[in-house]
């Protein structure tokens, strides 16, 4: 596969700090958008490019020469979304669709939308993208509006995939204690035991960021394969 030119969006953050070293190592030049509010060291690239912006604000001009966008900038989790629900829906549902409409008048070839699995709500069985949706908070009707939009404009030429993932856990640039597993990592280093909350009979889908950055370049190898 040849060199690719990604812009991600929120590339500061949890997973696109991460993300964006995985794919400056294998090849790839990137542009990363992000508001920069919390602290992030992010080592110099030739591949990198930063751009201090809200995602709010992109322009056409921001997409140029760009290949795949990997949209990650949101609020990120349900409590923090329900602090202003007016705000999450803004950024987290119509930012996100305004974003891929750039892309495509841009003549980006691939869009990856970063969903969740909490569109499905609580179930008490497996699911997958055929079960139907069961958001019930802020955050996770943001998520659903965002992939309704991006989906309504894909076509032959602009390619959209949409990742609904599963909390994730690892060691990242901008590191996250609040997801579970770090969140239990943390305490057991810190305090020499592992809270666990409720009963303990809990199921999560929980992802690595590793696997999850091999999800990210496998998919673009199967379906971006004929922009090589």
């Amino acid at each position: 596969m040849k060199p690719l030119n990604y812009l991600i969006t929120g590339g500061a953050g949890y997973v696109g700090s991460n993300l964006s070293n995985y794919l400056l190592d294998n090849g790839h030049s990137v542009n990363i958008i992000d508001t920069f509010y919390f602290e992030t060291k992010i080592e110099k690239h030739k591949n990198l490019k930063i751009i201090k912006k809200d995602a709010r604000n992109l322009e056409l001009s921001d997409f140029n020469d760009i290949d795949i966008v990997i949209d990650l900038a949101s609020i990120s989790n349900d409590p923090s979304g329900e602090l202003n629900p007016y705000l999450t829906y803004k950024i987290n549902g119509e930012t996100r669709g305004r974003t891929s409409k750039l892309a495509k008048e841009a003549g980006v070839k691939g869009y990856i939308l970063a969903s969740s699995c909490s569109v499905y709500g609580f179930n008490n069985r497996i699911v997958d993208e055929e079960s139907p949706t069961n958001p019930l908070t802020t955050y996770a009707y943001a998520n659903l509006l965002a992939e309704k939009l991006v989906s309504s404009i894909s076509d032959s030429k602009f390619s959209v995939i949409i990742f609904r993932q599963a909390t994730l856990f690892g060691v990242s640039p901008r590191m996250r204690v609040d997801l579970v597993v770090n969140g239990m990592t943390h305490s057991g280093i810190k305090n020499g035991k592992i809270n666990i909350l409720r009963n303990g009979e809990q199921k999560r889908p929980i992802l690595s960021l590793t696997e999850l950055n091999n999800r990210f370049i496998s998919l673009n190898e199967d379906q971006f394969k004929k922009f090589n």
